[in-house]
């Protein structure tokens, strides 16, 4: 007790006003250089007035980054999620708050309050953006990425693709539409606008659209019996060796 302090601040001005000032607390303006420092000497009371040795701290310097960004996709396909984030490392002290500028585009699902937000894009198509603000000592830094929400591209088959058995492997299955897609994909890892089914039954066709939006479609490959042949006599049933006329039908059922 009864200690005198002297405190210096290196590119900080004490709130007084003054360059040097006693007591045991002082407040401080720092002046948003990193080489920041402040020094403290203490001194018992007279008569011996013994000085102690100076004690000196660096304060951490605080600031937001220079020249950051979001980061993350600008063309987002609807009903699916997305991640951004921040192409600098943020203090730890900074607050960060992230918002959609159309709400019936999208929502976010988490991370609203980080660095690494992820957003449900609703069935929507058009545009939006995306915003955050961060927050640290007193300074506020907001920016936008703006958005395009497309929905995806259906693939156009049949729903019912009707074939004979002996045609299998053969007959195509088609997709209308192919030069709307970068990719088709079928059963068995084959690609591309047609497909030979090889057996009875469902067949799934996969595409990506030329932006990157995925779709599926499902046909149902049935098979068309051939008609049932019968044979029929004109005349006996028994007759001698000679030329005799039959008739060839089919019966249906």
């Amino acid at each position: 007790a009864g200690y005198n302090y002297v405190w210096t601040a290196t590119n900080g001005s004490f709130l007084d006003g003054n360059t040097a000032t006693t007591g045991s607390s002082i407040s401080i303006s720092w002046l948003g250089i990193s080489a920041a420092s402040l020094s403290v000497v203490a001194t018992s009371p007279a008569p011996l007035a013994c000085q102690g040795e100076a004690v000196t701290l660096y304060p951490p310097f605080l600031k937001l980054p220079v020249g950051w960004s979001i980061t993350g996709p600008a063309d987002v396909c609807s009903d699916t999620e997305s991640e951004f984030g921040l192409s600098d490392v943020l203090p730890d002290e900074a607050s960060v708050s992230w918002s959609i500028s159309d709400p019936l585009a999208g929502s976010i699902i988490s991370g609203g309050n980080s660095p690494t937000p992820i957003i449900r894009w609703n069935t929507f198509e058009g545009n939006t953006s995306l915003a955050v603000t961060l927050h640290l000592c007193g300074v506020t830094h907001t920016k936008l990425l703006s958005i395009s929400i497309s929905e995806p591209v259906e693939p156009d088959v049949p729903e019912v693709f009707t074939v004979c058995e002996g045609d299998l492997g053969e007959a195509v299955i088609m997709v209308e539409n192919a030069a709307d897609f970068a990719e088709i994909s079928w059963p068995g890892n084959t690609s591309g606008p047609t497909y030979a089914p090889t057996e009875f039954g469902p067949v799934v066709v996969n595409t990506i659209d030329v932006n990157g939006c995925t779709a599926s479609a499902v046909v149902q490959v049935l098979d068309q019996p051939g008609p049932a042949a019968g044979i029929s006599i004109n005349g006996l049933l028994s007759f001698p060796a000679g030329r005799r006329h039959f008739t060839c039908h089919h019966r249906s059922g």
